[in-house]
């Protein structure tokens, strides 16, 4: 029986871009009527809003979006609410927060599917790439947002390391730019083509403005230890470069990288990645700063971010000195 009306809220990173595309197709091959919506773990709330409006949806899908703990008791009691007007929710990730909260979110009226994985396509793999009508091409996407997450390298793949390579810079140029997503999601999830002009023309902007980046990155350090090396680029404008170049540099350096940038007039995030050689859990870091300064944080073993009141920014620097020396 065919779904109404359906949204997909996806994380507006690759990874939960080409998952929503894998979904989205095989939502459309049994007749749904999609609305794309994205999402980051802090706004998922008010993006839940915008998914009822303006008119309830038979079904919401939350893909690739961390369970929000600081906002926990508000963000349960909206799901609560939406499952008793017959609104079927169902979260799929692979964020530990997720992981920890989904009994409460299954308490709520949530159908949850979760697996501690490096990116969430191996779950919509599991469940949606038979449903798709060209199971190969959509693995190709998988294997994109993999890569995305640093799930998979692409360098046995060259054609499609060069495809990954696009799509990322394009992605970057401006997170908040979701008609890009949206366009993105229905190149892959209707035209089935990997790459078009628009996403080329971006790419190419995105290369020239991290190239921008990386010139002027060195001279924003703060801290630069044995282990441990703090950029502070909040008086930069970073698009969605943060990761990408904290990447870069543990893979240059093998320290742990922190990079501030601003997320507004007051606050901002503290993108963290650790090297594999080292025995530091990112995730955990970030979840101790948001709780002792103020903020929310979390993520992965080797990557995670923190979300804080600028004013704490040389908290943050003491704090990451203290934990990782």
């Amino acid at each position: 029986m065919a779904e109404t009306q359906v949204v997909i809220i996806a994380h507006n990173d690759l990874d939960g871009i080409a998952a929503a595309s894998v979904i989205y197709r095989a939502l459309k091959l049994r007749g749904a009527k999609i609305k794309l919506l994205y999402s980051q773990p802090h706004s998922i709330e008010k993006i839940l809003l915008m998914a009822s409006k303006p008119k309830l949806p038979s079904k919401i899908y939350v893909v690739d979006i961390a369970f929000n703990e600081s906002a926990k008791e508000k963000l349960l009691n909206s799901l609560k609410e939406l499952a008793k007007r017959n609104v079927k929710i169902v979260w799929i990730d692979h964020h530990p927060s997720t992981i920890r909260f989904a009994r409460e979110l299954k308490e709520s009226g949530v159908e949850v599917h979760v697996a501690s994985t490096l990116s969430v396509a191996p779950i919509v793999r599991k469940i949606f790439l038979e449903k798709t009508d060209d199971p190969e091409f959509y693995e190709k996407i998988l294997m994109l947002g993999e890569a995305g997450d640093r799930a998979r390298t692409l360098r046995q793949n060259k054609a499609l390391s060069e495809i990954y390579e696009s799509v990322s810079f394009a992605l970057e140029e401006d997170p908040m730019d979701f008609e890009l997503r949206q366009h993105l999601t229905r190149l892959w999830g209707e035209k089935k083509q990997l790459i078009d002009d628009l996403i080329a023309l971006k790419a190419e902007k995105g290369k020239k403005r991290y190239d921008e980046i990386v010139s002027v990155a060195q001279n924003h350090v703060i801290a630069d230890t044995s282990k441990l090396k703090i950029l502070d680029m909040t008086g930069k404008t970073m698009k969605g470069f943060s990761g990408r170049l904290a990447v870069e540099t543990v893979e240059k350096e093998g320290k742990v990288v922190a990079v501030m940038l601003r997320s507004g007039y007051d606050e901002m995030v503290v993108v963290l990645r650790v090297p594999k050689s080292l025995n530091i859990n990112a995730g955990e870091l970030a979840r101790e700063l948001g709780l002792k300064l103020n903020g929310s944080g979390g993520g992965h073993p080797k990557a995670a971010a923190v979300r804080l009141p600028i004013s704490k920014k040389m908290d943050v620097v003491k704090l990451l000195l203290q934990k990782v020396g």
